[in-house]
């Protein structure tokens, strides 16, 4: 029985291809998680700078209990913890639920 050798010669081709694809495929998808992360460090980033800015509003114009100011404070950091984690979504929950204007969270979406 004659052996087939252009078959033989196109299998590593064919493996190399099947390789070179995957590794295409792969690349592509850390870019695209690598920016959906920067995305949301960088929402982590601006719902933080807006908490930090009410905080020391309702504090310069004691409007707001020192209490409340503290709770908030603390619930900021739960949040940046979260976001360091990269706990993206729970982290943009927590700096929402911090409500010491009314609006707060819509405002900051």
């Amino acid at each position: 029985m004659p052996v087939n050798r252009s078959r033989k010669r196109v299998a590593p081709a064919v493996h190399q291809w099947i390789i070179t694809l995957a590794f295409l495929c792969g690349a592509a998808g850390v870019a695209k998680t690598a920016d959906r992360l920067y995305v949301t460090s960088s929402e982590c980033a601006a719902r933080d700078l807006k908490l930090v800015t009410l905080i020391e509003r309702h504090g310069e114009a004691r409007d707001v209990a020192s209490n409340r100011l503290a709770e908030a404070a603390f619930t900021m950091l739960r949040a940046r913890k979260a976001c360091d984690d990269g706990r993206y979504a729970e982290a943009l929950a927590i700096y929402d639920s911090v409500l010491l204007a009314p609006g707060f969270a819509q405002a900051t979406r």
